[in-house]
């Protein structure tokens, strides 16, 4: 299984994330620079009320992480970053 970051804070840009309904984003985790199997804790964000991003879940399938979900502070955006 996939480890996953508990410290780094990156941030994801407007422009890393697809819009796919409202309120919804998708990344790709090669598109923010991370490392197979990393997941931050958090991204600071320009998105919504650009307010931080926490992780909520991880999606495993076959034993692997698959993706994580992040949503913002005070807010209701949720962006899933897809491990690529």
């Amino acid at each position: 299984m996939q480890s996953y970051s508990k410290t780094r804070n990156d941030f994801l840009s407007k422009d890393d994330a697809i819009h796919s309904v409202a309120h919804r984003y998708i990344a790709y985790a090669s598109d923010l620079g991370l490392k197979p199997g990393e997941w931050p804790d958090c991204f600071d964000t320009d998105l919504g009320n650009k307010l931080t991003l926490h992780r909520f879940t991880l999606d495993v399938r076959d034993g692997d992480i698959f993706a994580a979900k992040y949503r913002q502070d005070c807010g209701c955006i949720i962006v899933e970053v897809i491990n690529d």
